[in-house]
């Protein structure tokens, strides 16, 4: 837990940027997810996944100890929920002619393996977990026994490595 004078509060989803001054001047800065619930509390929990290449994960996940000082920003971000209260449209619909649905579907399905065997296997079961198979957080706490916010910020990796295996792929189409 990290004592933080005048701290403000967070909402859930929100996250915070840890800088770290070296003696020589150097700074570096990481994004990393509150993890404790909101509450007036003066204290926060991050969600740290040390990176052994990292410049800041290895640091907060090893060698800070207690008293050490740390430069925080934020909380920063949030989500979006679409309430009843906010009106609007309930339903939201697309779809196509179903003569081409079945071409249209194996193409988005050779695609999505091709995808989904860019990227490791640990993302791979994750995501055909919860994407696929519909599994809920709470699902997936019990599985890879590791608390909600740990998980949304490995599915949030796990998705923009899919992203970047997309982009590369993109590319590689453009060229040839």
């Amino acid at each position: 837990m990290l004592a933080v004078p005048d701290w403000p509060g967070h909402r859930a989803g929100q996250h915070v940027d840890v800088r770290l001054t070296a003696d020589d001047g150097y700074q570096t800065q990481r994004s990393y997810s509150i993890a404790s619930a909101p509450s007036s509390d003066q204290r926060i929990a991050l969600t740290v996944e040390r990176l052994d290449d990292g410049e800041v994960s290895p640091y907060l996940a090893g060698e800070l100890h207690a008293g050490d000082k740390l430069e925080l920003r934020g909380p920063i971000g949030g989500y979006f929920v679409w309430e009843a209260a906010l009106g609007g449209p309930l339903l939201l619909v697309a779809g196509g002619k179903a003569e081409q649905d079945e071409r249209y579907h194996k193409t988005i399905r050779e695609s999505v393996d091709a995808l989904l065997g860019a990227v490791s296997e640990a993302d791979r079961i994750l995501l055909i977990m919860k994407e696929v198979e519909g599994l809920s957080l709470k699902e997936l706490e019990k599985i890879y026994k590791v608390n909600e916010n740990a998980l949304k910020v490995r599915l949030f990796r796990a998705r923009q490595r899919v992203l970047k295996a997309f982009g590369a792929a993109e590319k590689k189409e453009d060229a040839g």
